[in-house]
Formats: structure tokens, sequence, C-alpha cells
């Protein structure tokens, strides 16, 4: 039992910090010992741990990028939650709002946002009941924050900026009403989230200036957390508010090698702890947005070689070769030949992996903005989104 326990609090401890894979080993070992005890009843409360088990390796899939099998998992773990009897519940089960929004970003990611918005609404609806019941709830304010803060991201992706806004407001709202000493890291860290959200959101309605102000506030934050810890949850925070700081400065025409670099030195962080191509794609967005048009190709075609294998391999060259070109010149044949690649891997994800999110690669994907004017890219996404309602 000891053993069992130990290993599940290590696979835990190995997804908060990153690694993956070693996440993996631990918690099917745990597994694994727990269902030979639970046949010679030696162990309580198996349905709990095993919930955990079944979460924790649903996240290590999901952070590999091996989305599939995490959606397996989360859908096991839906059921399991589901064949609870009411007033039977184990005291520490894995709630299933918690579930439903796992499988809301899951779904966001695989290219599906009708799932991922059935998903999202079932998760804040479920928190905002147990928020009414108790609005002093410390817990439950946080839960309702975070189900509305994915509610707006999803709003964003659909082009619904009026509840977008909406959403991320009210998140970041509840946020400040919480008491400023209970504001511990994962707290800070939730909020600093949700300022980068609304700061992306903001960029979708052409409020630079408002999503400079925001960013600055998170990368603040988040500065100070890193000093701290190297919680891979927090690391890709980071990573993620500098990048789009970058960007931010960038359209602003400010220096944004600052942003970027820093950015990068996070990211070589995260590659360092998780070889996917979720790693790899990350660092090829960036080394793209600072113009190392040679160093991201190299990276975007080591993904684009293995693009029947995952939705990251085909989406990430997909968006890094148009971010390539936009550092060419207008009139080199490199650019055109980048362009035509990149609607031919979105192609690729559309038809290959299903990734049927048109509204955001047509509009609203901040990554792929240099191909929203484009008539070649605009033309196939609507024979595309055509084909697939067809079938």
């Amino acid at each position: 039992v000891f053993a069992a326990s130990t290993d599940r609090q290590l696979g835990e401890i190995y997804v908060a910090v990153g690694y993956f894979r070693k996440a993996v080993d631990k918690l099917e070992k745990s597994q694994e010992q727990l269902r030979t005890l639970a046949a010679a009843s030696k162990v309580a409360h198996v349905a709990s741990s095993q919930m955990h088990i079944t979460l924790g390796l649903a996240d290590a899939f999901n952070g590999l990028g091996e989305i599939k099998k995490a959606e397996d998992y989360f859908l096991d773990l839906e059921k399991q939650c589901l064949a609870v009897k009411a007033g039977e519940e184990p005291f520490d089960m894995v709630p299933l709002s918690t579930v439903y929004q796992r499988l809301g970003k899951v779904y966001r990611n695989l290219g599906d946002p009708e799932k991922s918005r059935q998903y999202l609404v079932k998760a804040e609806r479920l928190r905002r009941e147990v928020y009414e019941k108790n609005p002093k709830s410390i817990a439950a304010i946080e839960n309702l924050s975070e189900a509305l803060a994915e509610l707006g991201q999803m709003y964003a992706r659909a082009g619904d900026t009026k509840r977008m806004l909406e959403s991320t407001n009210e998140a970041i709202r509840l946020k400040m009403e919480l008491p400023a000493t209970t504001f511990n890291t994962a707290r800070r860290h939730n909020l600093a989230r949700d300022q980068k959200n609304l700061a992306q959101q903001y960029l979708l309605v052409n409020e630079e200036r408002q999503a400079k102000e925001l960013l600055q506030k998170a990368a603040e934050t988040l500065d100070d957390l890193l000093s701290n810890t190297d919680d891979a949850r927090i690391q890709s925070l980071a990573r993620n508010t500098y990048y789009l700081q970058g960007i931010v400065l960038d359209r602003l025409g400010e220096n944004a090698t600052n942003s970027f670099e820093r950015a990068e030195g996070v990211q070589r962080q995260l590659l360092e702890k998780s070889d996917s191509p979720i790693a790899r794609g990350e660092l090829m967005k960036i080394v793209a947005r600072a113009g190392r048009v040679n160093e991201a190709m190299e990276l975007a075609d080591q993904l684009a070689d293995k693009s029947d294998e995952s939705i990251w391999n085909c989406g990430y060259p997909a968006c890094g070769y148009a971010l390539m070109a936009e550092h060419l010149p207008e009139d080199d044949p490199q650019r055109a030949a980048l362009v035509s690649k990149s609607i031919d891997m979105t192609r690729k994800l559309i038809r290959t992996h299903r990734y049927h999110d048109f509204e955001s690669l047509r509009s609203t994907d901040i990554d792929f903005k240099p191909l929203q004017q484009n008539e070649d890219y605009l033309k196939m996404l609507e024979e595309e989104q055509e084909r697939a309602e067809e079938e």
C-alpha cells in the first residue's frame, strides 16, 4: 500500500513540474499495484485513488502532446465519477466539474469547438451551483473563476467578443474578492493567467495599449513566482505571457527582443524536462516571431516530417511557416514558398487530424494571423469547411 501511494504521489509531483514521461511511469506502476491490492481486498478507498491516478495519467499524456490518449483517460474518469451514487461520494473524489473542464480544453485542442463548448458550459454550471450555495467559500470562488476564464477563451476563439469579455472580467472580479491574505502561489498564478487571457482577448479587438498594461502586471507576478519555483504550469504561463508581450510590443512598434528572449529562456527549460512536439513547437513559434528564420525552419521541418503522427506535429508548422514568411521581403521567392507550405499543412491539419475549428483558423487564432488576409488560404478554408459539413 505504501509503495502504491508513494508512486502515485511521485507521479503527481512529476506532472506538476513537467516531467511527464516520468509521471506516466510512476502512475502506471501505482495503478497496477492498486489493482493487485484491491483484488486481494487489502486496500480501502480504491475508487478515489483510481480517479486521481486516471487524472494524473490524463494530464501527463496531455503534457506529452498525446492528446487522444489524454482524451481516453478523461472520458474514463468521467465514467468513474458518474458511476458514484449520490450520497456515497468519497471525501477526496475528483469533482465532475474538473473532468468536464479538462475535456473542454482537450476538445479545444483537437479542433472540436462544439464538444469543447458543451463540456466547458457544464463545468461552469456545476461550479456556479456550488458558488451560489456558498458565495463566501474561497474554493467555490476560485473554481467558478477558473471555469469563467476558460469560457472566456472559448468565446474568444469563436469570435464572440461580448461574452468573451463578460466571462473573463467576471473571472477577474471574483479573484479580486478573495482576501489578500489568501493570495498564495496558486492564486497569484491564476490571477496572472486571467490577466494574460484578457490581454490576448483585447488584441482581438485591437486594444494593444490595454493588453500591454495587463501583460505587464502578469509578467511582474510571474517574474516573482519563477524566482522560487520550477513548476511547469508557472513556467508555461510565463512563456505564454512573455511571448504575447513580444507580439503586443511589436504591434506597437516597440522593441520586443527582450520579451521573446525571456519566452525562449523559459521554453528551453521546459524542453529539457519534456522533449515533446508541444515543447518543440512552442520554441519554434518564439524563434519564428523573433525573426530567426533558418533556426525556426529547422524546427518546423522536424515537426512536419512526422505530421501524420499527431495534431501538434501538423499544427505548429502550419502556423510557423507563415510566421517565418513575415520576416522575408515581399519579392523573396522563399516567402511565397513558406506561405504555400503553411496552407498545405493547415489543409492536412483539417483533413488528417480533423481539426474543425474554422473560426479560429479564419480569424481569431493569433498565430495564424499572417494567413488570415491571404486569399488562397481563405479559399482553402472555405472549401475544407464545406467538405467537412458534407461528411
